[in-house]
């Protein structure tokens, strides 16, 4: 009556092992801020040129050749790819403030490259349909720079409102962009085991004649009351080791299971 009856676990059981990560690229860190960074000051330069921000655009000139320099362990095809997608998505959200009559004087600034936002738009989405072995997925890299290319422009056109909905896209967008995917979540759940409760465990409860349909502690109570303090906390013990074992965990593992409660 010391605890409940398990089977054995036989000598050469399958040893658990958790599953591998989901496949994927994975951006590091330093590297997803830096493509933030260029979406980021990419948008800032083309609303400050369209708005006649002369001195702000030059700094964003400045800046984004720091920021390339930062992403210069990108290969050339990967790097352009992902400037080419932050200025087009820029210029989408600027020039159709500019045509809006929202920014600017409504006319396209001389520093764009496209004639207009649909123009813009065209080599967005041209860029987006391209996969680029630097991103888990290209989705992401584009609700970046299409987040940071609304931000400023709603930000400069005072679209205030519509720019903090932005900023809450934009860093979505990138906390997706470089953290790691995980799969989905299987799970099944140990009841009795580090919790008691009579269902589950219910021959633990008989066999140490605990009475009613009682939670933890008042089974605790009543092996205290029956076995002694020492002697309960050894029952109790052996039923920890003996619930579940590495033989279930083994068990639980084979159809696909990855989490447990």
């Amino acid at each position: 009556g010391i605890g409940t009856q398990r089977r054995p676990a036989p000598a050469l059981a399958q040893r658990w092992v958790p599953m591998p990560p989901a496949r994927g690229t994975v951006i590091d860190y330093p590297t997803a801020r830096a493509l933030r960074d260029l979406c980021v000051r990419q948008a800032w330069y083309a609303v400050n040129s369209a708005g006649g921000y002369d001195d702000d655009a030059e700094e964003d000139l400045e800046a984004l050749d720091s920021i390339v320099d930062r992403l210069s362990h990108l290969s050339v095809r990967a790097l352009e790819h992902a400037r080419e997608l932050a200025r087009s998505c820029a210029w989408r959200a600027t020039l159709q403030r500019v045509e809006e009559g929202s920014l600017g004087d409504g006319f396209v600034p001389q520093a764009s490259p496209y004639e207009s936002s649909s123009h813009a738009g065209q080599a967005a989405e041209a860029a987006k349909s391209v996969h680029r072995r630097f991103a888990p997925s290209n989705e992401e890299l584009y609700q970046l720079a299409n987040a940071a290319a609304w931000y400023t422009a709603n930000q400069r056109s005072g679209y205030h409102g519509d720019a903090a909905s932005d900023i809450v896209a934009m860093s979505r967008a990138f906390d997706r962009l470089y953290r790691v995917p995980r799969p989905k979540w299987a799970g099944v759940n140990l009841g009795g085991w580090l919790i008691l409760e009579r269902g589950p465990s219910s021959p633990f409860y008989e066999s140490n004649g605990i009475p009613g349909d009682t939670g933890e502690w008042d089974a605790t109570l009543s092996l205290c009351s029956s076995h002694g303090a020492e002697r309960a906390r050894n029952v109790i013990a052996y039923h920890r080791r003996r619930h579940v074992t590495e033989l279930d965990f083994a068990e639980i593992v084979a159809p696909g299971v990855n989490a447990v409660r």
